[in-house]
């Protein structure tokens, strides 16, 4: 499906959430950072429900991923992955490609993203199969 489409950019997001975001902003957030996968994430507490099932970032002062954490256990006000995503098609592609032929058969976005190169920087698809250029959007 994918390889057949002609836009240049994804929006992904979870299926069961409702949201009031403005998407046009955080696709020119995007386009403007340079960044290959922009991160929307809220300054929050984890809510009790998300305690067992949550990823937050650590974010630069340039706006940059430079960790990320699942199941983040910490109290307090954090930065909270609200499991939306942008990034170019074709990276996109590259990611599933990759995840089928390692055989996973369950494809977690961020998971998958966390086992191609999250060390120091998080994101940066420039290499194969890594990513290390995420850049977060509150």
């Amino acid at each position: 499906f994918l390889e057949h489409q002609k836009e240049k950019y994804v929006v992904m997001s979870d299926a069961n959430i409702a949201i009031n975001y403005d998407f046009n902003a955080l696709l020119a957030a995007h386009q403007a950072s340079g960044a290959d996968v922009t991160v929307a994430y809220q300054k929050t507490e984890i809510p009790e429900g998300r305690k067992n099932d949550n990823y937050t970032l650590t974010v630069d002062a340039d706006g940059r991923v430079t960790e990320l954490l699942f199941n983040d256990y910490r109290p307090g006000v954090q930065n909270l992955d609200l499991n939306i995503y942008v990034l170019e098609r074709e990276t996109l592609i590259k990611l599933v490609k990759d995840a089928t032929s390692r055989g996973l058969i369950y494809f977690s976005f961020g998971t998958s993203l966390a086992k191609h190169g999250l060390s120091a920087m998080f994101l940066l698809f420039k290499a194969p199969t890594s990513i290390n250029n995420a850049f977060a959007l509150p």
